[in-house]
């Protein structure tokens, strides 16, 4: 069965996570590591993961999202 809904863009942000290189307090010295894009949809609470490269999607855009089962 094929899952089909549509629905708007809200946010397409790039997702990072920080990394402590050395130091501390004001001498920490911290990295920044990209964990790829992230679509925010309206009616939904999570942000969806689509890839390391930012998807071509804008917020307001109309979309469909479909999910189907792989075998």
């Amino acid at each position: 069965m094929i899952y089909s809904l549509s629905t708007t863009v809200l946010s397409v942000e790039e997702g990072f996570k920080t990394h402590h290189i050395s130091g501390s307090g004001p001498d920490a010295v911290f990295e920044k590591e990209s964990l790829g894009w992230f679509v925010h949809f309206e009616g939904s609470y999570e942000a969806i993961y689509l890839g390391d490269s930012r998807p071509n999607f804008n917020p307001g855009d109309k979309v469909k999202v479909t999910f189907e089962k792989v075998i």
